[in-house]
């Protein structure tokens, strides 16, 4: 089957690669093959050979390491996809994935957070990197490390302040996802409270919402934020923005009976 990787025909090689899928980490020796092809201009035989070392899983990791690594390769990108379909048991790829936020090239970085996130908690050493990464000068860089530190879930004082700052981001994107974060962390996210507040007067309906949420669930904490909470929900036109608020009112009172 690894010879036929290298058959002059595309269907050949198509099939092979499949089969080489199918048969999970025992194809572990064609994984240098399949990522030299996930390197290449073919569409289908790239997106056949990522989802084939995917399979293979935890064995094609050091193979797909050096991939990463490999500054310039073309296969670099799609190694990392590969990776972030492998999930948790790609750990031994999270210092390269860590060095990997600081590329000088956009989907590397985005890619790269993007995979510590789908390893979940196993990502934690990462947090640092992908707080840096919430300034980055691109907005789905941004987006994804925010999207890591959900995932890899507990999250550092640091990261909360980090978060607290995206929440003033240009893009409303980020901001409705620093929101949703906030709100996933829950009481200890308390920092981002002016932060919030001042998300409940934003133009975006989702973006208020968002910021309501959060401030129900950080609880009791919030309190201060009551009179921002009914202020917005007397004028809010939004039917289910103007619901997140109200329930963010009944949670923050009931956290202080």
């Amino acid at each position: 089957l690894i010879k036929s990787l290298d058959d002059d025909n595309a269907i050949i090689r198509f099939h092979a690669i499949k089969l080489l899928g199918e048969l999970g980490p025992e194809a572990a020796p064609a994984a240098p093959a399949l990522i030299r092809i996930a390197g290449e201009n073919n569409y289908v035989l790239k997106q056949a050979a990522v989802a084939a070392l995917g399979r293979i899983g935890h064995e094609a990791v050091p193979e797909l390491v050096k991939a990463v690594e490999a500054e310039g390769a073309s296969s670099r990108v799609p190694s990392a996809e590969a990776l972030s379909d492998i999930g948790a048991e790609a750990e031994a790829a999270i210092p390269a994935l860590i060095e990997s936020l600081e590329s000088p090239d956009t989907n590397i970085r985005w890619l790269a957070a993007y995979t510590l996130g789908k390893m979940g908690a196993e990502a934690r050493p990462a947090v640092p990197a992908l707080i840096r990464r919430l300034t980055d000068k691109k907005k789905h860089v941004r987006m994804s490390a925010t999207y890591a530190l959900i995932a890899i879930g507990q999250v550092s004082e640091a990261a909360i302040f980090a978060l607290a700052k995206a929440l003033r981001d240009e893009s409303e994107d980020v901001r409705l996802l620093a929101s949703y974060t906030i709100g996933m962390i829950g009481p200890a996210a308390h920092p981002a409270i002016p932060e919030l507040r001042e998300n409940l007067t934003d133009p975006r309906p989702y973006v208020r919402a968002y910021a309501a949420r959060a401030l129900g669930r950080i609880g009791r904490a919030a309190r201060p934020a009551l009179r921002d909470l009914n202020a917005a929900l007397a004028r809010e036109e939004d039917p289910l923005t103007a619901m997140e608020m109200g329930n963010a009112v009944t949670r923050i009172n009931a956290a202080t009976e």
